[in-house]
């Protein structure tokens, strides 16, 4: 049988495109066909609900299947957990973008469970190296929790018919944060127990929802 001459036999490009590269691949693909820098760069300050904003999480997942290492990864999982708090504190505060709230809540949410499952993923690599970015997710959470109640004090005035529905989502968050902490604090303790330092237990906030320091209801009243 006779083989076609402009086959070339040599190239399995099922082999070469693996699943963890498709995605880069396609995104590669279609920044080069679009053209650009401005697109990259107005990606990046979209929030969800406009059009660019699927190329902005698509150019995340392509910088997190191209990152090396867990301890990398979960660096930048805390970095991307702090741009979907960004995009939160910046929908809630316009009154044109309301209807986008829930969908910027459940990307928050998604991104601190994405924090966890990262730390979990660097403790089996390297307790040591998961314990200090536990440290740093910890601090970070503080942060989070202080744009929540900063961000909260706005919602009587801007968005006053919803605040029983924005309440629920901002305490979904503040129970996620709540969590995350929980596991950061439990990874730093089983860290420190086993090197044999001495063992500070790193406060954690038992419910948030229902502290004075992140209650939305007394917030807002």
């Amino acid at each position: 049988e006779r083989k076609n001459p402009l086959v070339f036999p040599f190239f399995n490009f099922s082999k070469i495109f693996k699943p963890a590269f498709a995605l880069a691949f396609a995104v590669i693909i279609l920044i080069s066909s679009l053209g650009t820098v401005g697109i990259i760069s107005a990606a990046q300050n979209s929030l969800p609900g406009d059009p660019l904003y699927v190329f902005k999480t698509a150019f995340e997942q392509t910088q997190m299947t191209l990152t090396p290492g867990e301890e990398n990864k979960a660096k930048l999982s805390i970095k991307f957990t702090d741009q979907r708090m960004e995009e939160f504190t910046q929908v809630i505060a316009d009154p044109e973008k309301k209807q986008n709230i829930q969908k910027t809540v459940q990307r928050l949410t998604d991104q601190l469970v994405a924090v966890q499952d990262s730390m979990d993923r660097l403790r089996e690599k390297n307790i040591q190296k998961a314990s200090e970015v536990a440290k740093i997710v910890n601090s970070q959470a503080v942060i989070y929790e202080e744009a929540l109640i900063k961000t909260s004090e706005q919602l009587v005035s801007i968005l006053p018919g919803d605040n029983e529905e924005i309440t629920q989502d901002i305490n979904q968050i503040l129970a996620e944060i709540n969590k995350t902490k929980e596991k950061a604090s439990t990874l730093i303790n089983n860290n420190e127990d086993k090197t044999g330092t001495e063992n500070t237990l790193v406060p954690v906030v038992e419910n948030p929802i229902e502290s004075e320091s992140a209650s939305f209801e007394k917030i807002s009243e």
